[in-house]
């Protein structure tokens, strides 16, 4: 043999007693093996820290991707969706007061000049990220130029509106009403008008969170493989060399190894706690918060839109004209549309008293059962719609009161609409019709609104603290992994520096 096992040479010079083993120089390849161990370990230590020190700051980006570009970016066009549908209802207020009504006109334009105002900075909010959503730029152009449009069309008929006196409630001008009514068009025509580019806004938008959300799970996914994969085998080779060196040396432990195994198992552990708190980090953030405000936000859009055509339908109803007429169906069907976009039953797409009484059995099934807010839809027929979807997503406390709080403000508003169809199609007159759309009718519809706006605040306060939760807790792993890494690599180093020097080469 060349190696001796366990054997220290005699140092150079001195002679060895009769029958004693001569000392042997050891070969060279005890050595590589030595270094070839090490180069492994290391190796290893290496592709562990790599993984995660790759992936971790763009999946911390993610958080604030979602929190600060892609996820206002749909919330301002949700939100300028109801600027929008709002400022055609205010317009339509103004018309139908007709004279002796200064208050309630001027709390309409001072409401639509608000909305064109909030209208703008969304835009300017919106111009900022418009090229990171897909199709942004085409929408952002058509709602842009369309505004302008709108907004021009609406002064036109609010001057000739302002110069005509002693008028009836719903009886503007006909030039007044003419171009309010080519002003709507532009506002509601299907596919190119301006709600429908919003709508656009939204609906890109939300593809642009949906992959960064994606991504961000496949990012994780990846993690947790290669993490696996890696610190199995880290640990199985420290394990086995361990061994070897046992073995070879006739040592039972090497304590720095020892202590890099250690290590490399809470570091494995480490890693997939984080990247669990990762992934509920994005859940909540996405899944449980954001869903919840853009569906919210629709909703209150919806409810905007559905108050404007109240207003319209009064106006078309007291015109009279063949086109008025026409219009006045057409405003119905809207109005029956946007109810089932809030609340909907399968087989349920007219407006009628049979939606109404399913709606107060709902409310009332949330009311007695306020801890089966997510059944209660089903259980009584509402399974889609934007109220239903809400409540199906209740996550947060405090979100399930405000959530069945809103439903009851809708039944509220519903029934409200059943009185003035009925004022309306009774042959009642239209200053009564009037003044409850702008009474009772419009104090309800506010109820209405801030039932939902109570709704999104707290998963809008929730949205902001998962992002901020889960930025903070991967944190530290963009130095963490640098560091054990060198950690470890000093212990493995320590550990083999011994073994070498009783094998070294003389």
């Amino acid at each position: 043999m060349n190696d001796v096992v366990g054997y220290e040479p005699k140092p150079v010079g001195e002679h060895s007693a009769p029958g004693e083993r001569t000392a042997v120089r050891p070969r060279l390849t005890t050595t590589i093996r030595i270094l070839i161990w090490a180069s492994l370990l290391v190796a290893g230590v290496l592709a562990l820290c790599a993984v995660p020190a790759a992936n971790i700051g763009a999946l911390r980006d993610g958080f604030g991707d979602i929190a600060t570009r892609s996820g206002p970016g749909v919330v301002a066009a949700a939100h300028l969706y109801d600027d929008l549908a709002d400022m055609d209802g205010r317009v339509a207020t103004m018309l139908v007061v007709g004279d002796g009504a200064g208050q309630t006109w001027d709390d309409a334009y001072k409401a639509y000049q608000n909305d064109q105002t909030d209208a703008a900075q969304r835009l300017e909010l919106l111009g900022t990220r418009i090229d990171a959503i897909p199709g942004g730029p085409a929408a952002y152009i058509g709602v842009e130029n369309g505004l302008n449009l709108y907004v021009q069309e609406i002064a036109q008929a609010m001057y000739v509106d302002d110069q005509a006196h002693d008028q009836a409630a719903a009886a503007p001008p006909a030039d007044a009403l003419s171009r309010f009514q080519e002003a709507d068009e532009l506002m509601h025509r299907a596919g190119t008008g301006v709600l429908a580019e919003a709508q656009a806004l939204v609906d890109d938008g939300r593809s642009t969170v949906d992959a960064a959300y994606y991504g961000a799970f496949g990012t994780i996914g990846q993690l947790r493989i290669w993490g696996i994969l890696l610190t199995v085998f880290l640990v199985l080779a420290l394990l086995v060399v361990q061994r070897e060196l046992v073995w070879t040396f006739k040592r039972r432990v090497n304590p720095p190894l020892a202590l890099a195994t250690v290590l490399t198992i809470i570091f494995g552990v480490l890693l997939f706690s984080a990247l669990d708190a990762a992934h509920a980090d994005y859940v909540t953030q996405k899944a449980d918060a954001f869903d919840s405000v853009v569906v919210l936000w629709q909703d209150r859009a919806v409810a905007a839109d559905m108050n404007a055509s109240e207003s319209r339908w009064l106006l078309d109803n007291q015109s009279g004209t063949p086109a008025s007429r026409v219009a006045e169906t057409g405003e119905q069907s809207l109005f029956n549309g946007e109810e089932q976009f809030t609340a909907s039953e399968p087989g349920d797409t007219e407006h009628g008293a049979q939606y109404a009484a399913d709606l107060d059995r709902w409310t009332k099934t949330l009311q007695s059962e306020p801890n089966g807010a997510a059944a209660a839809g089903p259980a009584t027929g509402f399974t889609d719609g934007y109220l239903a979807t809400e409540l199906a997503n209740i996550t947060f406390p405090g979100e399930q009161t405000a959530a069945v709080a809103a439903v009851r403000a809708y039944d509220v508003y519903i029934d409200d609409d059943g009185k003035y169809r009925y004022l309306v199609n009774g042959g009642t007159p239209a200053a009564d019709a009037a003044d409850y759309l702008n009474g009772q009718f419009a104090k309800d519809f506010a109820a209405y609104t801030a039932a939902i706006d109570s709704t999104a605040k707290i998963d809008q306060r929730q949205f902001a603290e998962a992002a901020e939760h889960g930025g903070d807790g991967l944190g530290p792993w963009l130095w963490m992994p640098a560091g054990w890494a060198v950690l470890t690599v000093a212990l493995i180093v320590s550990g083999f520096l011994p073994r070498l020097r009783e094998y070294r080469r003389f």
